[in-house]
């Protein structure tokens, strides 16, 4: 076995304990989506726009309420994930909601491998950046995966923002943005950013370190054009500890220090000549 598929292989234990963890977590609100709630925010759906008839792919889709949620607004809508129990939980959840989604099991940078056929949208967002090993190959099985003129849409934390320490103090760096060490063994003894308290069995993970430069130019070089990049001074969850929240709801650096990106959104078409 290659070290890779081990680094792959821990996360997917990894993700299937956070799986039967988050759903049971206020943070997701499994129970409030059962009963009708919409779990996608205003400013993604108004880039998107009207999905009724369309065929949406949303990778990294976790236990699929966002996938969900789609299909509620009239998607055709498609998950993949990784981790054998979220799909499976994900599968669970179709029949009792009353929704038809498909739901896939997977390694999201080999889509061609498993799953035929062309989407008019995929959507993959928070969280998605630091799981990918080779950006360059998930954009081009993203390509192959969009009918030509098809859009993929990405939100996720800016790149950026993950230098900075985790701390209760004001922001610090931590470690350089543009780092030759690609990948990083991690271990997250104080629970998951659904729930702190949360214990875990599993706590080894690899994670990878991507530059806003290298998600553009990954775009580019797989036959994307981009038409619409957006950073964000604000974040959709407390991602560092010296965020505070402000009127909107939203994580923002406290008032008393300077301002980074904490999120970005890139929305791009797949091109003829992809």
């Amino acid at each position: 076995m290659s070290r890779l598929s081990d680094y792959l292989a821990a996360n997917v234990k990894y993700w299937d304990e956070l799986a039967d963890l988050h759903f049971k977590t206020p943070f997701y609100d499994v129970e409030g989506v059962r009963h009708g709630k919409d779990t996608l925010l205003k400013l993604d759906t108004e880039i998107l726009g009207d999905v009724t008839g369309c065929s949406l792919l949303h990778l990294h889709c976790h236990f699929g309420l966002d996938t969900i949620s789609w299909a509620r607004r009239g998607a055709i809508s498609t998950g993949v994930d990784i981790s054998p129990r979220a799909i499976e939980l994900a599968q669970q959840l179709v029949p009792e909601i009353g929704v038809s989604v498909n739901f896939l099991c997977g390694d999201v940078s080999q889509l061609s491998d498993f799953l035929p056929g062309k989407f008019d949208i995929i959507w993959a967002v928070e969280g998605i950046l630091s799981w990918i090993p080779d950006l360059r190959r998930w954009m081009t099985e993203a390509a192959h995966s969009l009918r030509t003129g098809g859009v993929l849409y990405l939100r996720d934390f800016h790149p950026a923002a993950e230098v900075l320490a985790n701390e209760e103090l004001s922001p610090r760096i931590c470690r350089t943005y543009f780092s030759s060490v690609r990948c990083v063994k991690a271990s997250d003894e104080a629970g998951t950013y659904a729930d702190r308290n949360l214990m875990l069995q599993h706590t080894v993970h690899y994670e990878w370190q991507h530059t806003l430069s290298d998600v553009i130019n990954s775009l580019v070089q797989a036959g994307f054009v981009i038409l619409r990049l957006e950073e964000y001074p604000f974040c959709t969850y407390r991602s560092h500890k010296f965020l505070v929240k402000n009127a909107e709801e939203r994580w923002v650096f406290p008032p008393t220090s300077g301002e980074i990106p904490l999120m970005f959104s890139v929305f791009a078409r797949r091109s003829v000549s992809a």
